[in-house]
C-alpha cells in the first residue's frame, strides 16, 4: 500500500469527480503500488482524458491468469494512450511488461454508421465512403464515424460535407430516416486495444428521392475534399463485399444478414 499517504493528500487538491476517480483508482493495489508521479500524471490528465481515467479505475489486479501489479508508464499522444503495467504471470511466476492502445475517451469512443436508401419498404442501395487515411498511407474505404445522435427520424450530426452529397445526388432537401438499427459493439482488434465502438445502420427513406430514377443501374461518385461517396444498388453488396476491408461495413452487413434486414 505505498504512496497512500502520498496520494490521499493529493487527491484532495482535485477537481471532485477526479477525487471520486482516485477513490475509486485506490481500490485497485496496482494502482497502490505505482510510483506516486505516474498516479499524478494519471489523475491529471486533461478533461478530454476523462474516459479513459474512469476506465483505467475499472481495472482490476488480476486478469486471467495475470497478476497486476503496477502502472509502470504512459505514452501519451494527442488522441491515444498506451498504459505500459507489470504483471506476473500465475504459470510461471515470470514478471513482464504488458501494455495496450486506448483512445484518450476510453473504449467506447463513438459510433460507425452506414447507410443504406429504402424504397417501398424494400433496401435498394447502401452507402459507401472512400477517404485518404494517414495510418494507411493511402485512400481506403472507412464508414461514417462520430458521435452519431438522432431524433424524431433525423440524423442530428451527419457529417455536413457527407449529408451534402447525399442530398445533392439524391435530389432531396433533407436526409429523413425511416429506422435506425442498432447493431451493438464490435472488438476491432483485441490483440492491441480495448477500442469497442458501437454499429448502426441508418435506413434512409428514398421514396422522396428526386433522383434515384437517374441513378439505377450506374454509379454516383462525388469527389470533394479529399472523399468519395459512391450510392450503390444492393445486388452489388456480395462484389463490394469481397473488395472493403472496413472492419465496421463487414460487421455492418454481417449482422444485418444475420438479422435478415437485407440479403445477398
Amino acid at each position: 500500500m505505498k504512496n497512500s499517504t502520498s496520494i490521499g493528500s493529493f487527491l484532495l487538491t482535485l477537481s471532485p469527480n477526479r477525487q471520486l476517480l482516485g477513490n475509486k483508482l485506490l481500490e485497485n493495489d496496482w494502482f497502490k503500488n505505482t510510483n506516486f508521479t505516474l498516479q499524478k500524471e494519471l489523475l491529471t490528465l486533461p478533461q478530454d482524458f476523462e474516459s479513459f481515467i474512469f476506465d483505467m479505475s475499472n481495472r482490476g489486479d488480476e486478469i486471467g491468469d495475470l497478476d497486476v501489479l503496477s502502472l509502470n508508464k504512459l505514452l501519451i499522444a494527442n488522441y491515444l494512450v498506451i498504459p505500459i503495467f507489470e504483471v506476473r504471470s500465475n504459470v510461471n511466476n515470470q514478471i513482464f511488461t504488458y501494455e495496450y492502445v486506448s483512445w484518450k475517451n476510453g473504449p467506447k469512443n463513438g459510433v460507425k454508421l452506414t447507410l443504406f436508401i429504402e424504397i417501398n419498404g424494400k433496401i435498394e442501395y447502401f452507402v459507401t465512403k472512400q477517404i485518404d487515411k494517414f495510418s494507411m498511407n493511402g485512400r481506403v474505404y472507412d464508414s461514417i464515424a462520430g458521435f452519431i445522435q438522432f431524433s424524431d427520424k433525423t440524423l442530428l450530426n451527419l457529417p455536413k460535407n457527407i449529408e451534402n452529397e447525399l442530398k445533392k445526388h439524391l435530389g432531396l432537401e433533407k436526409i429523413t430516416v425511416d429506422r435506425f438499427l442498432d447493431l451493438g459493439t464490435i472488438h476491432t482488434d483485441i490483440g492491441l486495444t480495448n477500442n469497442r465502438p458501437g454499429l448502426v445502420a441508418a435506413i434512409i427513406d428514398g421514396n422522396n428521392a428526386k433522383h434515384l430514377e437517374s441513378i439505377k443501374g450506374k454509379r454516383v461518385t462525388t469527389k470533394e475534399l479529399s472523399f468519395t461517396i459512391d450510392i450503390v444498388p444492393i445486388k452489388e453488396l456480395s462484389h463490394y463485399v469481397e473488395k472493403i476491408n472496413d472492419a465496421y461495413f463487414l460487421a455492418t452487413v454481417s449482422r444485418l444478414l444475420a438479422k435478415k434486414v437485407i440479403e445477398l
